[in-house]
């Protein structure tokens, strides 16, 4: 409050005693009158300055008492006894000469500044306000969206033979999950089936057990909602079972022989493949002739798979006939298995003659995606009357392990039209129709049989087709489990790395995001993505300094459209004043001995201990962690040091 506001507190009291005080006071109040009266007589450039609103005030008041004196209510002022005073002046006040009134204009300009700080000041809020709303959204990334199932499993690291828990979460109200391990190939659980019910809320618990051809090694545990195709996987760790295997291909036979047969005729064999060792096996085949075919003509495989080898006589002139099927795999090997043949010439005097090519179909779709487009058969007829043809039956074979046993059937082919007349020397089209969008991940083999009324030659006469759907493209991780050790209150540990790469037979940019299901457990980056055949590296950090002592179980999930991969994390924090104490602050875990050491035995050499202070061991670093390949060679060792501040 500037001086002039002072003086304005100072007179308003003596301005309301002035109008109510009576007569009895108007000697003392006129007294102060006059030396205000005085004061602004006697003002000039030397004297403090006084707002206006305190002149006018005096000014009216000296007024009033002038018109009391006229009317007799008041003395006379005597000049002669008039004591000049100076207002004394505050010792913050400011001199100022001259007063100038602050014009229109400049208000207005001064308002819309004022009018401008506020609106400065409401954008900042705003700002404000967005940055924390920023920070939430982030710090929610870091929580599992409630609509993303989970696998987690218990434990994630066993042996051969052993039953491990698994449960699932947040799948669909009471659907039906099935569940298989590596690349479709079946478990057993303790219910009976790999076919599980989950409860209203979309969670269910079942025991696994571990078989023994499961081999040593990581392996991916699925569920897939069979209505949403939404996957879960996690990863089990199988130890004690020896050293991991590289994969390694075997085929049942090395040589195929078709027989003889007329011309036009088809024939068709399989052949078994199989992984005599760990992993996975990616394979491709194809043959240097065009009347030998096979199908699928790729796929990938845990255990085994079959495929069908097909020949047609068609449009070939009578004779013995070789080919060769070769088969290529990540084993880094090539296979070769040889077809022989035989064609006989048809009768001169031949009737209908039915004739279909080509002998093998493959098609392939997306776990849940649109049905593969339509491929056509050429239904012909090379003899010397009509030809009326028929399907006559579609049946499902055996793909290997990767059989689903309740989409065993084959409803998911069709044909239109699914009869028909050729005339001699004429052809017909045939659509092979597939729905696919209701199966699961896997490979279906069907035989279609096509028939002629009345019968002619070459009738039945069999095609042979295969669908492989693959599964959506997900992130798959280099370990399935994570451990740390920490002290208790001493911070960070040292973090580890986790390698992401494709799911097998990906060939898609895969976008993914990672969640962790407590707060202490972070992956750094959030997102990312993996380009075709390439691999990118993750760190995982613990977090200790709100952490009691004891042992805690957390998860990492990666989720990339409608796929989640589950890595288990566990942590142990170990108390400062437990046999395992850190003397350093550098994250060395260090041992005191104790009751229940036990001796060292004779022939063993022991260190002197320091008189007045038992020995303490220490040991850096903490975390050791070895990242390999498998089928490839050991990682580098690692170097522990071990110290004794004691």
């Amino acid at each position: 409050m500037p001086p002039s506001s002072d003086a304005l507190e100072d007179l308003a009291p003596e301005d309301t005693r002035d109008c109510s005080g009576g007569s009895g006071n108007s000697q003392s109040n006129s007294n102060t009158l006059d030396e205000v009266d005085n004061n602004l007589d006697q003002l000039d450039d030397t004297q403090p300055y006084l707002d206006p609103l305190t002149v006018r005030l005096a000014t009216k008041k000296k007024g009033k008492r002038q018109d009391n004196v006229g009317a007799g209510l008041a003395p006379a002022r005597s000049e002669a006894n008039v004591e000049t005073r100076p207002v004394p002046a505050r010792s913050d006040a400011q001199p100022i000469r001259h007063r100038r009134v602050v014009p229109a204009q400049l208000q207005i300009i001064l308002a819309a500044l004022a009018i401008m700080a506020v609106i400065a000041l409401l954008m900042d809020g705003m700002l404000v306000s967005a940055s924390l709303a920023r920070h939430r959204n982030t710090n929610k990334l870091n929580t599992i969206p409630p609509s993303s199932p989970v696998l987690t499993v218990t434990p994630s690291t066993v042996y051969p033979g052993q039953v491990v828990l698994l449960r699932m979460s947040n799948f669909s109200t009471s659907t039906h999950v099935f569940l298989s391990h590596d690349i479709q190939e079946p478990v057993r659980t303790d219910v009976g089936s790999s076919l599980i019910q989950v409860g209203p809320n979309g969670d269910a618990d079942l025991h696994i057990l571990v078989e023994d051809t499961w081999g040593p090694g990581p392996h991916i545990i699925e569920g897939e909602d069979v209505t949403t195709h939404y996957t879960a996987s996690t990863t089990i760790q199988v130890i004690g079972a020896g050293p991991v295997q590289s994969p390694h291909l075997v085929v049942n036979q090395s040589s195929l022989n078709m027989g003889a047969d007329l011309q036009g005729a088809n024939t068709i064999q399989s052949l078994l493949l199989h992984n005599a060792g760990g992993g996975a096996i990616a394979w491709e085949a194809g043959s240097d002739q065009p009347w030998l075919m096979l199908t699928p003509t790729q796929g990938v495989f845990s255990a085994s798979q079959s495929l069908a080898v097909a020949v047609t006589r068609a449009n070939l002139k009578p004779g013995s006939y070789e080919g060769t099927i070769t088969l290529v795999s990540n084993t880094g090997s090539s296979i070769p298995v040889s077809v022989q043949m035989i064609v006989n010439p048809l009768p001169s005097n031949a009737g209908p003659v039915l004739v279909s090519t080509p002998p093998a179909l493959s098609f392939m779709a997306t776990d849940g995606q649109s049905n593969p487009a339509d491929q056509l058969l050429t239904i012909s007829n090379p003899g010397s009357q009509p030809l009326f043809w028929t399907t006559g039956s579609i049946t499902a074979m055996a793909s290997g392990d990767q059989n689903i046993p309740f989409l065993s059937d084959a409803s998911w082919l069709s044909t239109n039209p699914t009869s028909g007349e050729v005339p001699p020397g004429s052809t017909a089209q045939v659509h092979v129709i597939v729905h696919s969008q209701n199966l699961l991940p896997g490979v279906y083999n069907v035989m279609l049989t096509f028939v002629s009324t009345p019968v002619g030659l070459n009738s039945p006469q069999p095609v042979v087709a295969s669908l492989t759907v693959q599964p959506r493209c997900g992130v798959t991780t280099n370990v399935g489990i994570l451990a740390f050790s920490a002290i208790a209150g001493r911070g960070k540990p040292a973090s580890q790395g986790l390698v992401l790469g494709a799911t097998a037979g990906c060939a898609d940019v895969i976008d993914w995001q990672v969640f962790t299901s407590v707060s202490w457990l972070t992956v750094t980056p959030t997102r990312g993505r993996l380009l075709q055949a390439s691999m990118s590296t993750a760190a995982v950090n613990v977090n200790v300094e709100n952490l009691s002592p004891g042992t805690y179980n957390a998860f990492i999930v990666f989720l990339t459209g409608q796929r989640t991969q589950t890595v288990m994390v566990q942590l142990m924090v170990l108390s400062s004043s437990s046999p395992f104490s850190s003397s350093t602050s550098g994250g060395q875990l260090t041992a005191s001995p104790g009751p229940g050491t036990p001796n060292l035995g004779p022939g063993t050499p022991t260190p002197t201990p320091v008189p007045g202070a038992p020995p303490v061991m220490g040991i850096s670093p903490l975390d050791l962690n070895f990242n390999a390949t498998q089928g490839q060679g050991n990682p580098a060792g690692q170097v522990e040091t071990i110290t004794n501040s004691g």
